[in-house]
């Protein structure tokens, strides 16, 4: 999810001439106990490197997370869903602060 929300802003680019590779380690916790009823916070994490290809040479480096919450009912499909949802959330947001701090690298 995070890798899409990434790409959707790649408007016009080429992956085979891209000037840079960004590689991503995601990590994710937060899952609801079955059949409980409870409000469970979902985290993902990412580490990225941002490498020039050229050179091979790391030009931006970080760590950022995204931290949102979802309620189980204690019915599983419908808990399957809100965690679901949840992960998305976090994927945008993720993404978003992926976007800006990469705009700011280039800004300057």
């Amino acid at each position: 999810m995070l890798r899409n929300e990434l790409i959707s802003s790649r408007v016009g680019a080429k992956a085979d001439n891209a000037p840079y590779i960004l590689a991503l380690d995601v990590t994710e916790t937060g899952k609801g106990q079955p059949g409980t009823k409870e409000r469970v916070p979902y985290r993902m994490t990412t580490v990225y490197q941002l490498t020039d290809v050229a050179s091979g040479k790391v030009v931006e480096e970080g760590k950022s997370y995204a931290l949102v919450s979802f309620d189980t009912v204690g019915e599983p499909l419908a808990d399957l869903q809100a965690e679901n949802a949840a992960r998305q959330r976090a994927a945008r947001e993720l993404g978003q602060d992926i976007k800006i701090r990469l705009a700011a690298r280039f800004a300057s």
